[in-house]
């Protein structure tokens, strides 16, 4: 079967750059099987399709957003930016990695500790530590970003293990224009905290490039918080056709990381010290009959921790699809996937030292994903993935979804999906509690929503959502037969209500509220969160307030360890002071909130930074 799958996906590839070609022949027939245009979306790089004709919920962050957020990380982008999302935090700067990490990413009450129930991709390919199964979010540098794709509920069928709550796709500088730019951004503030970036793009004849780096550091809040970071990222990409490109990209991310732990007991040095590459090689065509890519991809790192810790871990794969649109209203997907993670680690500090081996596993799947437009107004969509686990049954991924247009503006939507998460290396082969029988997790989610244009400059979103959980990979037992067991379940219901409006043309407003009842599995998973937020920009003056809160939270599942309800208040504005120079100023907790994310690590007072951004010449 992964023969066939391959092949055909091959095939099927080799066709579309063939009628890509012949439809530049027969104009009268791509014309024929062109829709008419509406706003496109491209969901994880998986296939296009206008964005009210899509069934799952998804958010999608796009480039001048992130231009005007000067300094955010990619997750307190999506915290701010998405409703139903929440992320743990703890310090000024930094996520950290291990058990008690910060960056804890939960989409519907579904993330898990480590974080392995939500895939992260970057440019379509899965980001994950290689043992652990978590993403890392300390690599994720806003500066060479173009667009941020949330998608909230499963979709394992388009991507495999891990995006069992959702999927967070990273999409890196591409649509470059001729000549080249070059930008400098420096900013200084509370807690001797500094970030400085670079980048420079540009575009001559058929090849395009984009390298951007920089350093963050802080003296941290707390004693023992500090945090450092160096980063440098590459892209080149060559049109070889009209039809037909090659990219290749690079990263390489260094950071160091102090946990000061809980303020009832201060960690006395606990560090972490990472190193992270990752490489990927693309080949894109693109039609009026759809677009489709393979690509080669690698992610490699390094981690040391002060307690001993030294592991290795590798991810490497192949992703192939095919997006065809062989006649009106409908659009296919066809894709494979395949990958192969793992690595070795050990305890230096162990006496003799102690060496836990190298353990690795693959994972591939074909898929099939199908949209159809019915009377115009109706568009019904599934799709199946066959995924295949080393030493495991195949798991049957399917999903469906239907959209009803009412009228213009306003669609009722109706989605429902299956999710998985494969046992990671830690579970199977780390660890006393490591169990080799371990088979996947799975939820399924139920979901409506409503999108809703009032007026010319009022849009209203709103969803209903219940999800369901089997299978999932729980330490059980009693002493001394303790193990990783498939025992647990949980039922997560849920309501998002989404307002945006743009009263004037120099005033923008939006609201987001979610209301969640994770059950049992209270850590990370507050009953409600607001987020609101105000922008005035005219001319060269930019000024945004932004507040969110967070009430019915507990530092611990089972309603254990009750939080308080917080609310925090964030301003920032930007002048431009000529073409080349931006002037920025930041207050972030304006009223000095005194509040908790994670239980027993206070967050930061009141902070202030100042910074400017450089445009030199550009050519």
């Amino acid at each position: 079967m992964k023969k066939f799958a391959f092949l055909s996906g091959l095939i099927l590839f080799s066709l579309t750059g063939y009628l890509s070609g012949y439809s530049q022949i027969v104009k009268t027939q791509s014309d024929t099987l062109v829709v008419e245009e509406k706003e496109v979306s491209i969901i994880a790089s998986k296939y296009n399709a206008p964005r009210g004709d899509i069934s799952a919920s998804f958010h999608i962050i796009d480039e001048e957003e992130i231009s005007n957020s000067l300094g955010k990380t990619v997750l307190e982008l999506i915290d701010e930016k998405v409703t139903g999302v929440t992320i743990s935090q703890k310090t000024v700067m930094g996520y950290g990695i291990g058990t008690d990490a910060a960056g804890v990413i939960n989409v519907r009450g579904v993330g898990g500790k480590p974080n392995t129930g939500v895939l992260v991709l970057v440019d379509g390919r899965p980001d994950f530590m290689g043992l652990f199964g978590h993403p890392l979010p300390d690599v994720y540098s806003i500066d060479n970003i173009e667009k941020i794709e949330v998608i909230k509920g499963p979709a394992s069928m388009l991507y495999g293990s891990n995006a069992m709550g959702g999927v967070i796709n990273i999409i890196t500088k591409r649509n470059i224009e001729s000549g080249f730019r070059n930008s400098f951004t420096a900013e200084s503030g509370s807690f001797n905290t500094l970030k400085a970036q670079f980048t420079s793009e540009g575009r001559f004849g058929k090849l395009k490039y984009f390298v951007s780096g920089g350093v963050n550091r802080t003296d941290g809040h707390r004693g023992k918080s500090d945090y450092k970071s160096k980063m440098v990222s590459t892209k080149l990409i060559y049109d070889l056709s009209e039809r037909w490109e090659i990219s290749v990209g690079n990263n390489s991310t260094k950071f160091k990381i102090y946990d000061p732990g809980v303020v009832s007991n201060p960690a006395p040095d606990n560090w972490f010290d990472v190193r992270r590459n990752w490489f990927d090689f693309s080949i894109l065509n693109k039609s009026n009959y759809g677009k489709g890519e393979i690509k080669l991809h690698a992610n490699t790192g390094h981690h040391e921790i002060y307690d001993g810790w030294r592991s290795d871990d590798k991810t490497y794969g192949l992703i192939f699809y095919q997006h065809i649109k062989p006649m009106v209203g409908t659009n296919i997907t066809a894709g494979f996937d395949y990958k192969r993670y793992g690595g070795d680690s050990r305890n230096v500090l162990e006496v003799p030292e102690y060496d836990y081996g190298k353990h690795y596993e693959y994972q591939y799947a074909p898929y099939f994903h199908i949209q159809q437009a019915f009377l115009k107004d109706i568009i019904a969509s599934t799709g199946l993935r066959i995924e295949k686990i080393y030493n495991r049954k195949s798991e049957l991924i399917p999903k469906f979804g239907i959209v009803y247009h009412l009228n213009d503006g306003n669609s009722l939507k109706v989605n429902v999906s299956k999710g998985f998460r494969a046992p990671t290396m830690r579970e199977l082969y780390l660890f006393p509690p490591s169990n080799t029988e371990l088979d996947p997790e799975k939820l399924w989610n139920y979901e409506i929503s409503h999108n809703f244009k009032a007026v010319e400059r009022i849009k209203i979103e709103s969803s209903v959502f219940y999800m369901k959980g089997s299978n999932l990979i729980r330490v059980a037992g009693k002493f001394p037969d303790v193990a990783f067991r498939n025992t647990g379940e949980f039922i997560h219901k849920g309501a998002e209500l989404n307002i945006s409006a743009e009263p004037t043309e120099n005033v923008s407003l939006s609201a987001g509220y979610c209301w969640l009842n994770p059950e049992n599995e209270t850590q990370y998973n507050p009953g409600n969160k607001i987020n609101i937020s105000f922008k005035y920009f005219k001319e060269d003056f930019r000024f945004e307030l932004f507040s969110q809160s967070l009430w019915d939270r507990y530092g611990s599942d089972f309603a254990q360890n009750r939080l308080d309800q917080f609310v925090i208040l964030d301003s920032m504005i930007s002048y431009n002071l000529n073409e080349y120079m931006t002037l920025i100023g930041k207050i972030n907790n304006i009223t000095n909130e005194d509040y908790q994310i994670i239980a027993g690590y206070p967050m930061p007072g009141r902070s202030f930074s100042i910074g400017f951004k450089l445009f030199p010449r550009s050519f």
